[in-house]
């Protein structure tokens, strides 16, 4: 028997204490589960029930049949009135626990947790952590179900523990479990040593069920080297098949040594030997040998401290992803992303999707499973209220989608663009000009830097005369048309980035500006609360000077000739007539506007301090296009999406994209580096 270090110090509130760091300072191990892959060989019976996110081929070998004791009596039964979860997407399925402790023996009477679940041969199948202190030393009991929330509890448990993996020195949990087609049972499972010594993660297989388990000789999955992203710890591993069922992938938790945890991604043959995923693009520490697939949020979203815990479970349509922010004062809630690839995650714009307030006597959450079966979702958390409870949460509703086809949704096209919010432009090629008109109060930015419609991008043009870069726009050669806030000239830019000036007298602080089929050049000027006009040959003058001009900012016209400004010192949109005839027109929340784009019979407006895009038609009707009205960069369905301080907007070439620059800090402050968005107005069926 292998001796064990005695952490009488321990005690319950120390769960609290280092659950809080458990992504955050490597010697918290997690027990999570999941739908898991074997990792030799993939089930094929048809005639069988397998684990929710493996996708089966048709012939696979029946496992041995579990020993489970006959006589104890289910858990519980659900009594209560089930709740839904703050979104609407989980629905609490029973007030009361599926497992309170004591549950099963004496051995989970204090802390525990649902580990690792599987939907197998037609019912839920459970290994379960039980702990007396965390850390300590940890055994893993059996249980099967047939609905998720009745328990059977095998008679001889526990079947796994720490004792029995020669190089776990405090702990080991359970997290993912899978059936091969030959019958063979297979744990993924993550290992906490002293907090001295980073964590890893193990793996043991058995002919069934209740056992015997046997570890492999060493872990199959170690941190990564100095200075890499995960170089503190790996932990909270759950093993998928790949999509063509010839190996495996692995997601897990890694943290570096800035106590920072991402999620992970690893891949694998055989399910022994694994690589991490590695993005050719990023060759410069922390990524330089492998990168993680889901980064936390940025600044002010909900997840901004960390994104942890992944349980990730394959669908008929995609991928869908549980996972945690480290944040204790959020009470550890639970977020929801969805991919396709499996490397590229969009989170829901509702996160977090389960938090304490959707449970009895709001607990703090720690340790879940999720499972994905016959199309619902089964999410069980451990909540912390004095003593650790396993609750179960359920969902029908299709997390994979975004957005229902056909729905007009936000994406992210460059999350940290190297410059402040000046103006857009699109070329004949779809690339993007994007103006740094520079940080406030001095707005002296120089550069435009050009996005391709991958979101690659270059520093295309700089120079001491493009003096607070804001507003652009293309005439009818291809040269961009650039304001210079600060300078007050208009410079034109040809296609190999030689500046000139175009146009100086009367230009007084110019930000939008807008090119007329006949060449004709119109300047919103902020300084002046002026539209002036440039003729093609170079002459100038002022064409409105409408007390109803508060700082000009955005500026359009529709097919009639007819001019549109929006305002940046109020939210007043006003329409100009080709003589000149200056109307309110309509007035968008917020009362701070950007820019203003026309296409196809239909005004846009970035709504700046509303933190929304809004559209305008041409007889004064507005509607919400887009963003929640919260500061924040979620994709998703336009009406769910966010965005922070929305500045310019323009559309691609073939007018299905909007493109939209905001900033990357949510403080409403700052604006600078910048976010380019895209809003897809006609999603592919």
């Amino acid at each position: 028997m292998k001796m064990h270090i005695n952490w009488t110090v321990v005690g319950l509130l120390i769960l609290v204490l280092i659950a809080c760091q458990s992504e955050n300072t490597g010697t918290t191990a997690i027990a999570d589960n999941d739908e898991t892959v074997a990792p030799t060989a993939v089930p094929t019976d048809s005639t069988k029930d397998v684990v929710p996110t493996v996708t089966l081929s048709p012939t696979a070998t029946t496992p041995p049949t579990a020993t489970v004791a006959p006589t104890p009596e289910p858990t519980r039964p659900a009594t209560a009135v089930p709740d839904e979860a703050p979104t609407g997407l989980f629905t609490l399925a029973s007030q009361e626990p599926v497992l309170a402790a004591g549950d099963g023996g004496e051995w989970a009477r204090s802390l525990h947790n649902a580990g690792a679940v599987l939907f197998y041969d037609g019912q839920f199948h459970m290994f379960r952590n039980g702990y007396q202190s965390l850390p300590g030393n940890a055994v893993i009991g059996y249980a099967t179900s047939p609905d998720g929330l009745n328990w059977t509890h095998f008679a001889g448990n526990p079947v796994f523990q720490t004792d029995d993996v020669p190089y776990a020195d405090v702990m080991i949990m359970a997290s993912s479990v899978l059936v091969t087609a030959d019958g063979t049972w297979v744990m993924y499972f993550l290992i906490w040593d002293t907090p001295q010594t980073p964590g890893a993660i193990g793996r043991a297989t058995a002919p069934s069920p209740t056992g015997p388990w046997t570890p492999d000789a060493t872990p199959v999955l170690e941190v990564g080297g100095t200075g890499a992203w995960d170089s503190k710890l790996v932990t909270q591993p759950i093993v998928l098949p790949d999509e063509t069922n010839s190996g495996y992938v692995m997601y897990f938790t890694g943290v570096d040594q800035k106590n920072v945890a991402r999620i992970g991604l690893a891949t694998s043959v055989d399910g022994i030997s694994w690589t991490k995923y590695d993005d050719p693009a990023t060759d410069a520490a922390p990524f330089a040998a492998s990168d993680p697939v889901l980064q936390p949020g940025g600044p002010g979203e909900w997840d901004e401290d960390g994104a942890a815990r992944g349980r990730v479970v394959r669908t008929p349509d995609g991928l869908v992803m549980m996972y945690r922010t480290p944040a204790l004062g959020l009470g550890f809630s639970y977020g929801l992303a969805a991919s396709e690839d499996g490397i590229h995650w969009t989170k829901h714009p509702d996160n977090p999707i389960v938090d304490r307030a959707a449970l009895p006597g709001s607990p703090t959450l720690f340790f879940p499973a999720f499972v994905y079966q016959d199309g619902t979702y089964y999410f069980f958390i451990e909540a912390y209220n004095g003593q650790s409870q396993v609750f179960l949460l359920t969902s029908d509703a299709p997390l994979t989608a975004t957005a229902p086809v056909g729905e007009t949704t936000v994406s992210t096209l460059v999350m940290e663009l190297p410059s402040a919010t000046g103006g857009l432009a699109v070329d004949a090629a779809g690339n993007i000009y994007a103006a740094n008109i520079g940080v406030a109060p001095a707005r002296n930015g120089r550069e435009i830097y050009r996005i391709m419609p991958d979101g690659q991008f270059e520093l295309w043009v700089e120079g001491e005369a493009l003096n607070g870069a804001s507003g652009n726009t293309f005439d009818q050669q291809g040269n961009l048309l650039q304001s210079s806030l600060r300078a007050n000239v208009i410079h034109q830019i040809a296609p190999d980035g030689t500046v000139t000036t175009l146009v100086e007298e009367g230009v007084r602080s110019p930000v939008g500006l807008i090119v007329a089929p006949d060449g004709t050049l119109f300047v919103a000027n902020c300084g002046s609360n002026t539209i002036l006009r440039v003729s093609p040959d170079g002459e100038s003058d002022i064409f409105s000077d409408s007390s109803l001009l508060s700082c000009p900012n955005g500026i359009t016209l529709d097919d009639a000739g007819n001019i549109y400004v929006a305002n940046f010192k109020n939210g007043r949109i006003v329409k100009i007539t080709p003589d000149g005839e200056a109307t309110e027109f309509a007035t968008v929340p917020g009362s701070n506007n950007g820019h203003i784009f026309f296409l196809d019979s239909l005004l846009y407006v970035a709504a700046r301090r509303a933190n929304q895009i809004y559209t305008l038609s041409l007889d004064g009707e507005l509607m919400l296009l887009a963003g929640t009205g919260e500061a924040g960069h979620a994709d998703g369905p336009a009406l769910q999406a966010t965005f922070s301080l929305p500045n310019d907007i323009v559309a691609s070439p073939d007018g299905r994209y909007l493109y939209i620059n905001e900033a990357f800090p949510t403080n409403g402050v700052t604006n600078s580096p910048s976010v380019i968005r895209v809003i897809d107005l006609a999603p592919a069926p």
